[in-house]
């Protein structure tokens, strides 16, 4: 089984995480993802010194296989670096993923390779990856 790090494992459908919060210490959480699902792609986030358009993001399509595969490759980076330091674009998408333990959580990405995983309401886990230039 191919195995890539992300704050503990992250292999083919199995993730183990630190989940980050500026209301609480980070706590393992750990979990084997069984499937993703694209809810909505071509998103477009309104920002006054953006260059994209919600046209040009609807050119952002995002399929099931492609948002799994870039879980699988992704890792785990800390809210600050997110938030600061990534790059990020106005299209988006967003959807659901489906775990062993039969949980379902929430996740966004956007097509610079900027995502996270919603845990709950307080906690997400960040991740970074590659660009999603084959996402069309």
């Amino acid at each position: 089984m191919v195995m890539q790090r992300l704050a503990g494992w992250l292999a083919v459908g199995g993730l183990s995480v630190v989940a980050a919060s500026s209301l609480a210490s980070a706590q393992p959480q750990s979990f084997v993802v069984t499937s993703v699902h694209v809810d909505h792609s071509g998103l477009w986030r309104a920002d006054p010194n953006g260059r994209q358009t919600a046209t040009d993001c609807k050119a952002f399509v995002l399929h099931d296989p492609e948002a799994l595969k870039w879980f699988q490759a992704s890792s785990e980076v800390d809210q600050h670096t997110w938030l600061e330091e990534l790059d990020w674009t106005q299209c988006s998408a967003d959807g659901t993923l489906q775990t062993g333990d039969g949980r379902s959580y929430s996740w966004e990405l956007d097509q610079s390779g900027r995502g996270r995983i919603v845990l709950n309401k307080n906690v997400s886990v960040f991740l970074k990856g590659a660009e999603l230039p084959f996402a069309n």
